[in-house]
């Protein structure tokens, strides 16, 4: 991540779903970054996968659109990340197969990061404290109009 310029910000408090926030410096964009231990199929033949499920309280659940916006499986075998955007992993229900088009595929983080913020389309999102506190540490204060 540091490689490619990219600030870093941990989350402020604990149970946030979010392992690491990233911009680039001066940016408007923040992406969420859920980040993985990839692990070897039960068989232990195959290709190693991420899961797609979080556990709180012993209950297993599955990510919702808004808790990340990029999940990173790294590879302690070949010491690779692989980079899936939510929307490559949304259909999925419990893990994604690493693939080769995925390993270093930070540019899609990159590209994310450069798009221009979308104006809200009228419909209400909660976001939790620990990213209002993340968003307000990475952007400039807004002067509200008299």
């Amino acid at each position: 991540i540091a490689r490619h310029g990219l600030r870093i910000m941990n989350p402020d408090g604990d149970g946030d779903v979010v392992d690491m926030y990233v911009r680039r410096p001066g940016g408007q964009r923040v992406a969420f970054l859920q980040v993985r231990m990839t692990s070897k199929p039960p068989a232990r033949n195959g290709l190693p996968t991420i899961s797609l499920r979080r556990y709180r309280n012993g209950k297993a659940n599955n990510f919702k659109r808004g808790d990340f916006h990029f999940i990173v499986g790294f590879c302690p075998t070949n010491r690779e990340c692989y980079v899936y955007s939510y929307d490559e992993v949304s259909h999925l229900r419990n893990s994604v197969t690493i693939s080769d088009d995925a390993a270093g595929a930070w540019a899609k983080v990159l590209e994310w990061l450069d798009e221009q913020p979308v104006a809200a389309s009228g419909t209400s999102r909660r976001v939790s404290a620990s990213r209002r506190r993340a968003s307000r540490k990475t952007s400039s204060p807004k002067r509200l109009a008299a």
